[in-house]
């Protein structure tokens, strides 16, 4: 502090006080330093939180290609394919030369098909009826114990409505293989497709 007279009619005195000014909290070390562990902290937690969900998408993504391939499995399974080709050995053989053709018309369409609709994610529903259409044609040549009939309602757009590619055919073919009493003759397996308001 410095006082002086007005007039100079005594000399300038001084006077020293010492004073401490501490720098603002969000300048001092202690926070500095805080800030820096909860940054870190949330930075490891934000790091750890994103590899868990990036692993649990990896892993979702893992079993959608397993469900996938079982899927396909599902839909044309070695099982079914012996049979198929059993059951036009034994046309040939018969000399049923004629339903030996059908059949291995209908077998190779089904392959194809399934082949084909393996790489999409929707088809159309028009699509899903004629492979079924094949399919059960192609079961009505081994098999005797059943009729079937496919009804689609009038001005359905199956060729806009699509569906997932094999979703019906395992459907179907449990109920021809375990719906049905294979010891009596004319069971009906029906297949209608048909709008109920927007489903």
């Amino acid at each position: 502090l410095r006082v002086s007279s007005k007039n100079n009619d005594w000399p300038p005195v001084y006077r020293a006080y010492p004073m401490i000014i501490s720098f603002p909290v969000y300048q001092q070390l202690w926070f500095i330093l805080l800030s820096i562990c909860v940054a870190a902290f949330l930075i490891g937690l934000i790091i750890r939180y994103r590899m868990k969900q990036m692993r649990f998408i990896s892993n979702l993504d893992k079993q959608v290609i397993e469900y996938e391939l079982k899927a396909l499995h599902a839909q044309m399974n070695p099982h079914f394919v012996f049979n198929c080709l059993n059951s036009i050995k034994e046309m040939i053989m018969s000399k049923d030369n004629k339903n030996a053709n059908i059949y291995l018309n209908k077998f190779s369409f089904l392959l194809r098909s399934t082949l084909d609709q393996s790489k999409l994610s929707v088809v159309p529903l028009s699509h899903t009826i004629e492979y079924l259409r094949h399919y059960l044609e192609m079961e009505k040549l081994r098999f005797n114990h059943f009729n079937y009939a496919i009804e689609v309602q009038e001005g359905l757009e199956t060729d806009t409505i699509v569906m997932a590619p094999l979703l019906l055919q395992p459907i179907v073919e449990n109920a021809i293989w375990h719906g049905q009493d294979r010891d009596r003759e004319n069971n009906q397996l029906l297949l209608r497709f048909f709008a109920d308001e927007d489903d």
